[in-house]
């Protein structure tokens, strides 16, 4: 890991270390005590994912923000650029442990999120076919 991963990795625990549970789920808490006990390495895995899943969402976010184009308040076009920046640095870098596990993460989640955009294409086109086909039956 070099500075730079565990400068984001401290970014990144610092509101966890800050949050309080007000009332949990008793089931859901017992459940994932005792899934994480068969895996020593899963609060390691746990953090790497939900990491790779940020830094998908804000690249998603930048992305979202430069297909909708241009937008009048200068404000917001140079806050849509910091997002950008922020998620080009958030990048792993491929010099350690950390940052392989980090590219894993990121592949599996660029791989599900390509999988999610293709089903609902398909279902979107399903169901333009069947709203067509019942307009068909109309007239």
């Amino acid at each position: 890991m070099n500075r730079q991963e565990r400068d984001e990795l401290l970014q990144f625990l610092q509101p966890l270390l800050r949050t309080r549970v007000t009332e949990k789920d008793l089931a859901a808490e017992t459940l994932i005590l005792a899934q994480c006990a068969g895996q020593p390495d899963s609060l390691y895995l746990l953090v790497q994912r939900a990491m790779a899943l940020n830094s998908a969402l804000q690249a998603a976010q930048t992305r979202l923000a430069e297909l909708q184009g241009p937008q009048e308040d200068p404000a917001a076009s140079l806050e849509a650029a910091s997002a950008h920046r922020t998620a080009a640095q958030a990048a792993p870098h491929d010099n350690g442990a950390w940052g392989r596990g980090l590219l894993a993460q990121l592949s599996t989640t660029g791989a599900a999120v390509g999988l999610g955009v293709t089903a609902g294409v398909v279902a979107g086109g399903l169901l333009l076919d069947a709203v067509e086909d019942g307009w068909d039956d109309d007239l």
